[in-house]
């Protein structure tokens, strides 16, 4: 079996540099996904919940545009230059996930609550909008 210590002359760190520069190359050092969520009508008022376990309230940001819900995370770095990791999986978090909000939702009534890693943003229904049309002679 050949010793591959004396290959590196006894440190393996040639591949751990490159594995952190090619991750932090191909993923701008956050790792992207979606976020998990269900969605469900209590009193007339339509309630999606957003998991988001270990996330701070600050790095969350709700917003409608054009009648589409946004959610999105973003995860500062807390990174301190002077530590070498052997191993490093913990990166900043972008998440992301949108919803097309129904017509007969109405998108100002929105409210938003954080509560143990659990975002929940509720809708109402418009308000039934009935009326007379004259027919003209």
């Amino acid at each position: 079996m050949v010793n591959l210590n004396r290959f590196f002359n006894g440190s393996p760190a040639l591949f751990e540099d490159f594995f952190e520069d090619f991750n932090r190359i191909f993923t701008n050092g956050t790792h992207e996904a979606g976020i998990s969520s269900h969605q469900h009508t209590e009193d007339g008022v339509t309630v999606l919940e957003f998991e988001l376990p270990g996330v701070a309230k600050e790095d969350i940001e709700v917003k409608v545009v054009d009648h589409n819900l946004h959610v999105n995370v973003v995860q500062s770095q807390d990174d301190k230059n002077d530590t070498s990791y052997v191993l490093r999986e913990l990166y900043p978090v972008e998440l992301k996930r949108s919803y097309r909000i129904p017509s007969h939702l109405d998108a100002t009534s929105l409210k938003a609550e954080y509560v143990n890693g659990v975002l929940r943003v509720a809708l109402s229904e418009k308000a039934k909008e009935e009326r007379t049309i004259q027919i003209t002679d």
